[in-house]
């Protein structure tokens, strides 16, 4: 499943007064502070979105054969009770899901009626709907779930604001990107006791209090690497699972930015049915990174 950004903000602009200018304080700079704010809404937005984290309500791993699923206590996958007892059955053969839905029971996929499809893990390509529940395949070390979202969970507005430290402009770090040779191969853990294999390119180079620092990136998208960290602040005022952070692309010089401010929650601190990413100790910063989102509690 690929990892989206969410917000990507703009450049500097400069104001030039006559044929020619000397740039000194009034310059017109960024506003980080505004863009920052702008960042924490759009953060809060995704999350309740209906198809946000806080929209899941069930993950259920499939067994070899026949898995009949709905809200009957007989099944194997017991949905939530918005669902019609018996909804169908998936059928796991190998590397192979392949689901069946009675004709009587209206299930949606792309917009059609559902009876029989081999699913693929791009939601975009196999989202299954009936009434306010969507449902979808999903892969981690070999084993297959179905992850199920309510589109209409009412507990979704009652989240709390998500407790963070002040911004700090110091605690944007210009970095420089220095590939590996060879992409590495590092091999994470989940919070389900996984382990899953990762495609590493890379470290980001970045200097604090005086010492250099990496950060091995990982695959965040087209315009994005994605880290997962942790620092001297993990498992007491942070997260103990670490936190995440989405880093632009460097420039052609190699350079890029990165800004612990916008280091966040894993989607755990939000859900039980979430497959989050441990950081690796190699990412394990030395030093308390007082930026970004705190622990929010269970």
């Amino acid at each position: 499943m690929m990892i989206r950004k969410l917000l990507h903000m703009g450049g500097m602009s400069l104001v030039f007064l006559g044929v020619f200018a000397v740039c000194f304080s009034a310059c017109k700079t960024p506003d980080y502070q505004a863009a920052h704010d702008e960042w924490i809404v759009q953060r809060r937005s995704a999350l309740l979105a209906p198809d946000g984290w806080i929209s899941l309500v069930g993950l259920f791993w499939l067994e070899p054969g026949a898995n009949f699923f709905g809200s009957g206590e007989l099944n194997d996958l017991r949905f939530p009770p918005q669902a019609a007892p018996t909804l169908g059955t998936f059928y796991l053969e190998g590397a192979t899901v392949r689901v069946e839905v009675p004709t009587d029971v209206d299930v949606q996929m792309n917009g059609e009626k559902l009876i029989s499809a081999t699913l693929t893990e791009r939601e975009d390509q196999g989202l299954m709907k009936y009434g306010p529940l969507e449902w979808f395949l999903i892969e981690r070390a070999g084993q297959y779930g179905i992850r199920v979202r309510d589109t209409s969970l009412p507990t979704r507005v009652l989240l709390e604001a998500i407790p963070r430290y002040a911004f700090a402009k110091n605690w944007r770090k210009e970095a420089r990107f220095i590939p590996f040779d060879t992409p590495k191969s590092r091999i994470m853990r989940n919070v389900l006791e996984m382990d899953i294999a990762v495609e590493v390119p890379g470290v980001l180079e970045f200097s604090h209090a005086g010492s250099k620092h990496q950060l091995e990136v990982m695959d965040g998208g087209p315009e994005d690497f994605f880290i997962v960290f942790s620092d001297e602040t993990t498992g007491s005022v942070t997260y103990g699972g670490g936190r995440y952070i989405y880093v632009s692309r460097p420039d052609e010089q190699g350079k890029t930015t990165i800004d612990f401010n916008r280091a966040y929650n894993p989607p755990c601190v939000f859900t039980d049915f979430a497959t989050c990413l441990l950081p690796n100790p190699e990412n394990a910063l030395g030093f308390v990174v007082d930026a970004g989102e705190k622990n929010k509690g269970h």
